[in-house]
């Protein structure tokens, strides 16, 4: 059982990931913008003769290979052995806020990198074909697999759960 001064810590923890979850998220909406601005000077210098149609696809199929291994990096990450087995190498005097932090900050930055990613490949294709339909599409992507890994207050107290073990 968590005791309501740990409780308020585990929530300052969740702050700061809430900040950094908004952080990435936010750089979509900026990446958009972005391409959206100069996607008149990009029209002279796409390239005609790319396959786009299988580039396309083949950073679909990329996309979702990744959004499925968000997920099982994340439940391997927060679920699997790695978390209590650590915590056992800890101290008991070290195994506060800040452990619990670093352990949460490190599943949820890599989980957000790779959703990022994919909204990366909608850029590329974007600079190489001046075509905003790629873009909206691994935009939307990337922002659903960011809103389905968003921080949640049940990961940050199983971490908790599991190192006090």
């Amino acid at each position: 059982m968590i005791q309501p001064r740990e409780q308020e810590q585990l929530k300052d923890v969740l702050r700061k990931a809430w900040i950094v979850w908004a952080a990435m998220f936010c750089s979509l909406p900026i990446a958009l913008m972005a391409c959206i601005t100069m996607a008149e000077n990009l029209k002279s210098f796409a390239m005609q003769d790319f396959p786009f149609s299988v580039s396309r696809n083949i950073l679909l199929v990329l996309s979702a290979v990744i959004f499925i291994m968000i997920g099982n990096i994340r439940r391997f990450q927060m679920h699997g052995k790695s978390i209590a087995q650590r915590a056992t190498r800890t101290a008991p005097a070290e195994r506060g806020p800040d452990q619990i932090l670093i352990k949460y900050m490190s599943v949820l930055i890599i989980s957000l990198a790779l959703s990022e990613v994919i909204g990366v490949f909608g850029v590329l294709m974007f600079i190489l074909s001046a075509d905003v339909q790629p873009l909206y599409l691994f935009i939307a992507l990337s922002a659903m697999a960011m809103l389905m890994h968003c921080p949640k207050f049940s990961e940050v107290q199983d971490i908790a759960t599991k190192m006090s073990k």
